[in-house]
């Protein structure tokens, strides 16, 4: 009688352990599949934020190339003998 149940008991167990292992599998792809997503999210952040920081760099590149232009056009036609001094970038240059 013991001999019997002794492969039902074996069984049992190899069940309880393939059980167990699909377990793990699915929450171990689950926890990677939501560390994907964040990653994903994060580079997604990462992304948005370089954007905003390039467009602000053009921008400010763009005043600061627009500020030398008008400084240069304002030196140009400065009369010889006066001296232009430049109080602060992106204001009017005074007249010495």
């Amino acid at each position: 009688m013991i001999y019997e149940l002794r492969p039902t008991v074996d069984e049992w167990r190899c069940y309880c352990a393939r059980c167990r292992m699909m377990e793990l599998a699915a929450r171990h792809e689950q926890e990677s599949e939501l560390e994907t997503e964040r990653l994903h999210s994060a580079e997604q952040q990462a992304e948005r934020l370089l954007e905003i920081r390039e467009r602000a760099h053009r921008q400010r590149v763009s005043a600061l190339e627009h500020q030398v232009h008008v400084d240069t056009s304002f030196l140009l036609y400065t009369p010889p003998g006066q001296v232009a001094h430049i109080s602060a970038p992106h204001r009017p240059l005074i007249l010495a």
